[in-house]
């Protein structure tokens, strides 16, 4: 069964997001992901936000999570929505978040 995923892309659409946060919610021991982005200067879109906040919501034993974000960023819509899609997440362990900026909504993530 599926546990782990590891990405590593300049860019991903809403619709790749999508089927990869399909593919984390029909696998039921999935434990891991870890994305690495290089958007050149770009928001990492709210609608991809919100297909990997479901996917770890989803998620029950989802136990770690790494995000990097070079030259790009979060929006303050897309943290917040992350952020309560971690604070939903039971079992998570470790969070591990990089990029090239992080507003109030970013830090609200770690508090």
């Amino acid at each position: 069964a599926l546990q782990n995923i590891s990405l590593a892309c300049d860019e991903i659409s809403a619709a790749g997001m999508k089927l990869l946060s399909e593919a984390i919610q029909n696998a039921p021991a999935f434990q891991s992901i870890s994305i690495g982005l290089t958007p050149w200067n770009k928001v990492f879109s709210d609608a991809c936000v919100e297909h990997l906040s479901k996917a770890i919501e989803n998620a029950p034993e989802l136990q770690s999570i790494s995000i990097r974000l070079s030259y790009g960023v979060f929006s303050d819509v897309g943290m917040e929505r992350l952020s309560e899609a971690i604070k939903n997440a039971s079992a998570l362990q470790n969070i591990s978040l990089a990029c090239d900026e992080i507003s109030a909504a970013g830090m609200k993530l770690l508090s």
